[in-house]
């Protein structure tokens, strides 16, 4: 069943069920004060009867007492009433010209005996529903009075006429208003209903859903929206990285197509040619070997690209003075001879240990690769930006904003051995940690390539040094 039918028959039930316990107890406390009336006004009567100084004078008149086509007295108030004498033997005396006769109970019959205690009950006389006090005779036996109750029944009918219009116009009245406004409620649920079914139809997660409020409805519309936003982010995060994954795949495959197709030149020459002369074979066996260890670099830097965008390991916080002093160290131990001069200010950074190293390690390497031999190579830390300059063949104005892509060789580099990974790896690890990574072309000569990971939380100072 739809929502909204639910809605409109619980607000229809919940209104019945309001309604009815009203009516039911209006019902019940008229319906007590009528009766209630009437035997208060039974007791009266009875209490004017034995206040008589002849109480037995009512019931010992006779018609032939009186005039011709006279009806017989009674007492102020007694007119809409009946009345009956009980005796202790069982017999009834009932006022002269009423034919009809009160029912005798047991419980009457114990009180005639015993002059003493008092009934109310409901008794029907001659189809007629009645009220009936039996209480004690002055001098012997019981006394009855009893009341119509057709009065009270006639209010009581048309009562519960009043009652069940009003119980049913209420009923018919909360569906209608419930119906009305289930459409203004049902209807941004309804939106979000259709917006769900057009994305799971379509897979077009740019269906979105107007405001409509603060309330309930309107806070699940908004986590809906952002729900759509996350989704669509993180496909197009995945789509983002299926492509760079397959230009990787592809690059990689053009670019390991040379130093293989050469190696495989090299050992098929020394497989086919014995007799090459060992001076020969020596010198293409080093060749072997250097397009071996290039190839091994390459490997080892796709390898890293691919790894990390998977963002694997564990974020710490890291001195990042340190760390560059360590690889400052390790490059002058690699490249012997080169000097560097170095100013670093003690910094904490977020990030991943291992590849800030290698970044740095990349800066270090490209730097003393490309820059000149009698030249240093300048290192300095400032306001968490790591600069490293060399003084190379420079790098175009045309060609900076590549200079960070996968493969990229410029046309001043080219002659230099190299993957054309390095810078992309930096960039890569600058970005993977909400940093970045730049380059600056000097106008004397040279490069210098910045690098700012994230900061740590953790100030630094003396203690830190």
């Amino acid at each position: 069943m739809p929502l909204r039918k639910r809605l409109i028959l619980l607000s229809a039930a919940a209104s019945a069920v309001a309604v009815l316990v009203a009516t039911v107890g209006s019902y019940i406390a008229v319906r007590s004060e009528l009766r209630a009336e009437v035997d208060r006004a039974l007791a009266a009567q009875a209490g004017g009867i034995a206040m008589l100084s002849d109480p037995g004078k009512l019931l010992r008149l006779r018609r032939s007492d009186l005039p011709p086509g006279a009806e017989p007295p009674l007492p102020p108030g007694l007119s809409n009433v009946k009345v009956q004498r009980v005796f202790p033997d069982g017999t009834s005396q009932a006022t002269p010209g009423e034919t009809d006769r009160l029912p005798v109970a047991p419980v009457d019959l114990a009180i005639a005996e015993s002059g003493t205690g008092e009934s109310l009950r409901d008794s029907d006389v001659d189809g007629e529903r009645y009220r009936v006090l039996t209480t004690p005779f002055p001098g012997n036996g019981a006394l009855q009075i009893a009341r119509s109750l057709s009065g009270v029944d006639d209010v009581l009918n048309g009562l519960r006429l009043v009652l069940s219009l009003v119980l049913a116009g209420t009923v018919i009245l909360a569906a209608g208003l419930s119906w009305f406004f289930s459409r203004r409620v049902m209807a941004p649920i309804a939106r979000l209903t259709r917006a769900a079914e057009h994305v799971s139809e379509t897979k077009d997660l740019s269906r979105r859903i107007p405001p409509s409020g603060e309330d309930e409805v309107g806070r699940l519309a908004s986590r809906f929206n952002q729900m759509l936003d996350t989704i669509e982010d993180s496909q197009d995060e995945l789509t983002a990285s299926v492509d760079a994954q397959r230009r990787l795949v592809a690059d990689a495959s053009h670019e390991l197509r040379t130093p293989v197709a050469s190696l495989r030149t090299d050992i098929e020459s020394l497989l086919r040619h014995p007799e090459v002369q060992p001076a020969e074979r020596e010198s293409m066996l080093e060749s072997a070997d250097v397009r071996l260890a290039e190839l091994t670099d390459l490997i080892a830097d796709i390898i890293e690209l691919a790894r990390g965008e998977q963002q694997e390991g564990e974020v710490e916080e890291i001195r990042f003075d340190q760390l560059v002093a360590e690889s400052v160290e390790w490059a002058g131990t690699v490249f012997s001879g080169r000097e560097f001069e170095v100013d670093l200010e003690p910094t904490v950074i977020a990030g991943r240990r291992d590849r800030i190293a290698r970044a740095v390690g990349n800066l270090l390497t490209n730097a003393c690769k490309y820059s000149l031999d009698d030249q240093p190579i300048v290192v300095s830390l400032h306001s968490g930006v790591l600069t490293v300059r060399d003084f190379g063949p420079g790098i175009p104005e045309d060609e900076i904003p590549f200079v960070f892509n996968r493969f990229f060789r410029g046309r001043n580099t080219r002659e230099y051995a190299g993957s054309g990974l390095g810078l992309a790896i930096v960039r890569q690890v600058a970005q993977s940690g909400g940093g970045e990574a730049w380059a600056e072309a000097h106008l004397d000569r040279g490069a210098a390539i910045s690098f700012r990971p994230v900061p740590g939380r953790r100030k630094t100072g003396i203690a830190d040094a």
